[in-house]
């Protein structure tokens, strides 16, 4: 049987410094540095580094609230040992820390200088796992990860062999919790979570979703910029074909000549089937010698197309036979070149 690390021992509540961190959260064992801003917190971290050297580090619900009420922190945090406060050259403050245990918040017992808080640590609950269940969670979770690795930003190679040579289901769901993006919500909820292989589930419930929607924003990055590749050559081709007809030194240019009629077509602000049927004409005039026949029919159809009376209304009214006649006429028109 596989069972995870607990801690059987009850503690007395214990009184100590608290901050709240924005965008962060600190889970057990884990051991990490961070830059501290507010007087508040500063005051914490000198309190604690001067006494026992413990604080309680708690995520706020929201990254912007820059001075926290009780209500704009989770109660679940974490009791952490101070291992390094220094002031760098800029005058902010670096403090390095290494989560403990798990604790609750019980009450608020100062706040005026920095927050201080009666805690109580939660161990984890007993939850005996078999070693078929275990091997199963550990490869699922590896191979996630893996799966996540591949489309995430770029991962050192080592950290990732790291990794994914751990072979304790308690250790890889640290290691991998350490080292991914996910939201605040998301990674309170598994510090919140009793039973390793619930949260191991979570976490691997919560990569398959980030997986989704990473895969999501790169296709419409990639759909993004095969567009502006697309226009970018187009441009290119256009001002290459007109610099060509320049050397040349021919007055009549295809493309300046469509470009024109697609610049009449659009001031006036047809219909988006119209305008893109009339635009598709002109466009075949870039494709087309300016002497074809085919070209004329176009160049035609376009002049008269443009010189009609478009969104203009008047007092005559138009039987049914002089419009199906008007038809007749315009299809016959268009069927020269179709």
């Amino acid at each position: 049987m596989s069972t995870e690390k607990i801690t059987a021992k009850k503690t007395a509540n214990e009184i100590i410094p608290a901050i709240s961190l924005r965008g962060l959260v600190v889970f057990p064992s884990m051991v990490l540095h961070f830059d501290v801003g507010r007087e508040r917190s500063v005051n914490a971290l000198k309190t604690a580094a001067e006494g026992s050297g413990r604080i309680f580090l708690v995520a706020q619900k929201d990254a912007a609230v820059t001075d926290p009420e009780l209500s704009d922190m989770y109660e679940v945090g974490v009791i952490a040992e101070v291992r390094q406060l220094l002031t760098t050259p800029d005058g902010s403050t670096r403090v390095l820390v290494e989560g403990l245990t798990r604790a609750k918040r019980v009450k608020q017992t100062g706040g005026k200088d920095y927050l201080e808080f009666e805690v109580k640590e939660l161990p984890q609950r007993t939850a005996p796992i078999s070693d078929s269940t275990a091997a199963a969670a550990l490869r699922t979770l590896k191979n996630v990860f893996a799966e996540y690795a591949q489309v995430s930003p770029r991962m050192p190679r080592e950290l990732f062999e790291g990794i994914m040579s751990e072979e304790n289901l308690g250790e890889l769901f640290e290691k991998v919790v350490f080292n991914v993006v996910l939201k605040v919500e998301d990674k309170q909820a598994l510090l919140e979570a009793n039973g390793l292989l619930r949260r191991v589930k979570m976490l691997i419930a919560m990569l398959e979703s980030e997986i989704e929607i990473i895969e999501t924003e790169i296709d419409i990055q990639e759909q993004v910029k095969e567009q502006v590749d697309k226009n970018q050559r187009e441009y290119y081709l256009r001002e290459q074909l007109r610099a060509i007809y320049r050397q040349l030194g021919e007055g009549d240019n295809p493309q300046e000549e469509a470009d024109s009629y697609i610049e009449k077509i659009r001031a006036l602000n047809l219909s988006d089937e119209i305008t893109e049927k009339l635009i598709g004409e002109a466009q075949k005039l870039v494709k087309m010698s300016y002497s074809s026949q085919e070209a004329g029919v176009i160049r035609g159809y376009l002049d008269t197309v443009l010189e009609l009376p478009w969104n203009i209304k008047t007092g005559h009214r138009q039987g049914p036979e002089a419009a199906r006649q008007g038809s007749l006429r315009a299809e016959k028109g268009q069927g020269a070149y179709h």
